[in-house]
């Protein structure tokens, strides 16, 4: 199957998951809780750069689904929920934190402590442009009033503005907040080294913390 024909089938798949998550509608307010999928990884990074810049539901999607298999293991992939309540606002997605599973998966447990996971928030950015200062704030808002930890993942299509950078790295400083920032690209290479070997992707997780407090 071409890639092409592989991303109109995630498109329909997407579509019902769409579907399913509007009946809950209702009685689950505007949280929507909804599975990854189980395309394979080496899939998803082919198709990855299918999706048009500017469609931000359907790129939600795609980080949903490479972030769960990013995450394999220690988050409750079978209750992501997306467009929580948040401080005033709705975040992208919610990754609910498996700590029972930390002695599979030590390399977290630094960052459980620390950052006092309850969930991995992650918010998607397809646009043109770099995810700016005021996507960085907003970010650090919706932890800040989920209460489910200081513990983030900022996904960018095209990258973040050097005042992005530098405010990411002042959170970490002075807030003891960490929002990591992954770029498009960056997003295909956890893919890979997730199907390669998961102590690869959190050992590429690691580096992009010190790469960040590195920003001056």
């Amino acid at each position: 199957m071409s890639l092409q024909n592989h991303y109109i089938c995630y498109i329909e798949a997407i579509n019902s998951r769409r579907r399913a998550e509007y009946e809950r509608l209702e009685h689950q307010a505007r949280t929507k809780i909804v599975h990854c999928h189980n395309i394979p990884a080496e899939i998803l990074i082919g198709i990855l750069d299918l999706c048009p810049v500017g469609e931000g539901i359907l790129y939600e999607h795609f980080v949903l689904d490479a972030l769960g298999i990013a995450f394999a293991g220690i988050v409750d992939s079978k209750n992501v929920v997306m467009h929580s309540p948040s401080q005033g606002g709705y975040n992208d997605i919610e990754f609910p934190f498996c700590p029972e599973m930390l002695h599979q998966y030590p390399f977290w447990e630094p960052w459980f402590y620390r950052y006092e996971i309850k969930s991995i928030i992650a918010e998607a950015k397809n646009m043109e442009d770099k995810a700016s200062l005021e996507d960085v704030r907003q970010m650090k808002d919706y932890l800040d009033g989920s209460k489910k930890g200081r513990y983030g993942t900022l996904v960018s299509r095209n990258g973040f503005t050097r005042s992005a950078m530098k405010r990411l790295r002042a959170y970490a400083d002075d807030s003891d907040t960490l929002i990591l920032p992954i770029t498009h690209q960056d997003l295909k290479t956890l893919l890979r080294l997730s199907v390669s070997s998961p102590l690869d992707a959190i050992r590429f997780l690691y580096r992009q913390e010190t790469l960040l407090l590195r920003v001056r």
